[in-house]
């Protein structure tokens, strides 16, 4: 019996497949970071468009004072653990979509 050797693919298309991947991590990544930035602004956001009555009379700067008053620093980014779960994938997609376009 002869034994036959399976090549991976040339080594361009594991260069290419790893650019790929990279550029994957690299804007989930991206993603992730940019949304934890403004995660206090948008949590203001939402408390103010919802007029929730305990920060009815707010601004955006007394707002987040307010929330650090009330719920101390971590509640700035209440509800970031979703938006992570949401940014991730579209970033990750973005990212490698520009890679696959940009050849």
């Amino acid at each position: 019996m002869a034994v036959v050797e399976k090549r991976a693919g040339t080594a361009a298309e594991v260069k290419k497949t790893d650019v790929y991947f990279k550029s994957f991590i690299a804007g989930g990544v991206a993603g992730m970071c940019a949304k934890t930035t403004v995660a206090p602004l948008d949590r203001i956001k939402i408390l103010l468009q919802a007029h929730n009555h305990h920060y009815k009379h707010y601004g955006v700067f007394s707002g987040l004072r307010g929330i650090v008053q009330k719920e101390s620093v971590i509640g700035l980014y209440k509800g970031n653990g979703a938006q992570m779960v949401r940014i991730f994938p579209y970033g990750a997609v973005q990212f490698v979509s520009f890679e696959i376009y940009k050849t």
